[in-house]
């Protein structure tokens, strides 16, 4: 091997390394997670097996990117018990350092249900006018390949049962 050949195996070696130390950092932009908040929620409707609620979610971006969203997935914890699950195929963008509404259908059981109001009759004043704890936590569903595919979101916080409708 001469001379050119032995610099150009050693910066290729150089390289490789390189790429290999930083990993895919450099490839594309760091997205941070969407935050996630409840912003509305009220009962659809009452079948013999199952409540369907509604909610409205609101999606805020903290990235300098728009976020394609093609639909999101989320289970709802009421009290630190699993409550409701749902999706929505809901498409819409969130701009950059901006925010919109996504409406997503839960589905609990009335089972669930009748053990939760069970749960509020028994704490008596501190019970549903105090509200009650949540947790909200699922993923968001990208349209765009460049970027990752889901983003996760995790929301907690407390319930006013006065403002259920």
């Amino acid at each position: 091997m001469n001379y050119l050949q032995t610099n150009v195996v050693l910066v290729l070696s150089l390289c490789a390394a390189l790429l290999l130390q930083t990993g895919c950092t450099g490839l594309g932009p760091r997205m941070e997670p969407p935050s996630v908040t409840l912003a509305d929620i009220h009962v659809q409707e009452l079948r013999s097996m199952e409540a369907v609620f509604q909610l409205q979610l609101r999606v805020i971006n903290p990235n300098a990117t728009v976020l394609d969203v093609n639909g999101l997935n989320c289970d709802l914890e009421i009290d630190g018990r699993h409550f409701a699950t749902g999706i929505s195929r809901t498409a819409r963008q969130v701009p950059a350092y901006g925010s919109t509404l996504i409406p997503v259908e839960v589905y609990a059981s009335v089972l669930d249900l009748i053990s939760s109001v069970a749960r509020l009759i028994e704490g008596g004043a501190s019970g549903p006018t105090q509200g009650v704890d949540y947790l909200l936590h699922g993923k968001i569903r990208l349209a765009t390949s460049a970027l990752p595919s889901t983003l996760p979101f995790k929301k907690s916080g407390r319930l006013d049962m006065n403002g259920l409708h």
